[in-house]
């Protein structure tokens, strides 16, 4: 990622696929910088003077996987869905983003 001078500031959320409500809080922290710049001045502040990096889904087949055995919501799987070679299923994600 390019340096811009500008201090970062890193959000993610989904990292477990049970976790459902950090999809709504990031997804929300959107819609919020977004609706509010130009209009609130904190807000605008923020976009102005930092690198603002979200990331809504850290485990799109971990949630998929849930969407997919568990359609009216409540699935428990939490990992993601990466065949390990002892035959099991899954690994905890992390966040692969470095600033």
């Amino acid at each position: 990622m390019p340096d811009n001078g500008k201090p970062d500031v890193f959000f993610n959320s989904y990292i477990h696929a049970r976790e459902p409500i950090g999809y709504e809080i990031t997804f929300d922290l959107a819609r919020t910088l977004c609706n509010g710049y130009g209009i609130d001045p904190r807000i605008t502040n923020i976009v102005n003077n930092r690198q603002v990096w979200i990331e809504p889904v850290v485990n799109p087949d971990g949630v998929e996987y849930n969407h997919t055995t568990d359609p009216n919501g409540g699935g428990m799987w939490r990992k993601n869905r990466r065949h390990n070679s002892d035959g099991s299923y899954g690994v905890d994600p992390e966040p692969q983003f470095q600033l």
